[in-house]
């Protein structure tokens, strides 16, 4: 970078849309003559653009409390310290504008997150009731405050194979769903396996429509199981141990 415009300090609070009227104005104006800055500014969105993505991919965890505090924090002294110093607080310090781009990262990650979740649950929750005659037990186990989910995942990157898995703490039914699975092929379908205290058992055979939304209720041994693992892998009808890879699968964290 050659430019010494000291309009190059207001680049990043740019490209987070956080300059005010005038501020903004100058900086797009420097742009038109500045290839420099310009091909920053490129470099700045092109970031900004994954860092949401690669938040959801890599981590399914909201942003701890003590991160955003610290955030916060950091800009509120910059801010603090420039006023006392009777700077006009125009020029973005680079650690304010980039915690606000981390910041602005994990907003967007965590409504991509809710976004795709809610979207999941409703498509889950309309097909169900086409797939089973045990509609109440479904509705019990899936609509309590005593129930607990676990997400399966797609396998492979490929795949937007999804599914859940639904167990209530005073109920020994359990439901698993799954949407956007491949239709099986006949004399084939999907075994759920899982696997509780270290053994791992076949739950049953998946009911798929045309739609490839699937449903399975089964009956625990005991009220509010506990699993470890879960899996749901394509197989021959018959099938007494595990074969092939999962379409989607879940485990526990240590």
């Amino acid at each position: 970078m050659t430019c010494q415009d000291p309009v190059q300090e207001l680049l990043e609070a740019y490209v987070l849309g956080t300059l005010d009227a005038a501020e903004q104005a100058r900086v797009e104006q420097h742009l038109q003559s500045c290839d420099d800055c310009q091909r920053l500014v490129n470099e700045y969105v092109e970031v900004t653009s994954k860092l949401p993505h690669a938040l959801v991919s890599a981590s399914a965890l909201p942003l701890p409390p003590e991160i955003k505090s610290h955030l916060l924090q950091t800009m509120t002294v910059e801010r603090s310290s420039a006023r006392t110093l009777a700077i006009p607080f125009r020029r973005r310090p680079r650690l304010v504008t980039w915690g606000l781009a981390i910041l602005l990262a994990f907003s967007l990650a965590w409504g991509l997150q809710l976004n795709v979740a809610l979207a999941q649950e409703r498509a889950l929750r309309s097909e169900f009731a086409n797939l089973v005659d045990q509609q109440e037990i479904v509705l019990e186990v899936i609509d309590s405050s005593k129930t607990t989910k676990a997400f399966l995942r797609a396998t492979t990157s490929d795949s937007k194979s999804y599914g859940k898995l639904f167990t209530r703490s005073d109920f020994p039914d359990v439901v698993a769903m799954a949407g956007r699975l491949p239709v099986p092929p006949a004399a084939q379908g999907y075994h759920l396996w899982v696997t509780k205290e270290g053994q791992t058992y076949l739950a049953g055979i998946m009911k798929v429509n045309e739609k490839g939304f699937g449903l399975l209720v089964f009956s625990a041994d005991e009220p509010g199981p506990v699993y470890e693992a879960a899996q749901l892998i394509l197989q021959p009808i018959g099938s007494t141990s595990r074969i092939g890879t999962p379409t989607i699968s879940w485990q526990a964290s240590p």
